[in-house]
């Protein structure tokens, strides 16, 4: 595995700053096995941030689907804690929606009900 770009630390700092401004202050981990770039936690609102910086995956790839579906089967467990679970990618504009395509699709597979904020 190569040492992370310079423009996914970038979108690892932009994703960590929106997480910030949106309440979720405390850093913490989804589980032992799951390292997403950006887990945070807002524990007054019952809330968890998920944040991943996309540069060199593409959306179909067999294993960016693993990936998110390991995001969200963990999410699951902060979720029957009573947690809301918000998963944000950070991804170049022009593949934005097949992003969004495969995260609501793997969503669905992994029993979530997911809905779109924009």
């Amino acid at each position: 595995m190569t040492a992370p770009s310079a423009l996914h630390e970038e979108r690892v700092r932009t994703l960590r700053t929106v997480g910030n401004l949106a309440g979720f202050a405390l850093t913490s981990r989804l589980n032992d096995d799951d390292w997403p770039d950006v887990f945070l936690v807002d524990l007054q609102h019952l809330r968890v941030f998920v944040g991943d910086a996309k540069v060199t995956e593409s959306p179909g790839t067999y294993a960016t689907k693993l990936r998110l579906a390991s995001y969200l089967r963990a999410s699951i467990r902060w979720h029957h804690l009573g947690f809301q679970i918000a998963i944000i990618l950070c991804v170049r504009s022009d593949d934005a929606g097949r992003w969004l395509q495969q995260l609501l699709s793997t969503a669905v597979v992994s029993g979530l009900r997911a809905e779109v904020v924009r």
